[in-house]
């Protein structure tokens, strides 16, 4: 081992689905993502404007980012 793996990581979760599917997937991210933010490590959040995914990731506390929506 070295020195570096201590050093926190850096995520990005992207949930690229948009609207107001919430289901397994979605919730297995939000775990990872604030059981990685408990331990330490650094965790963004990304998804589509309005879609319940950044809604919840806000509600969190989780940074969070939308995507551009297509034209």
């Amino acid at each position: 081992m070295s020195e570096d793996d201590d050093r926190p990581l850096t995520v990005l979760v992207l949930n690229p689905m948009g609207e107001d599917g919430w289901g397994g997937v979605e919730r297995w991210f939000m775990d990872v993502a604030l059981g990685l933010v408990r331990r330490g490590h650094r965790v963004l959040s990304v998804g589509r404007p309005g879609a319940l995914w950044t809604k919840r990731s806000l509600e969190a506390g989780l940074p969070t980012r939308t995507t551009a929506r297509p034209t």
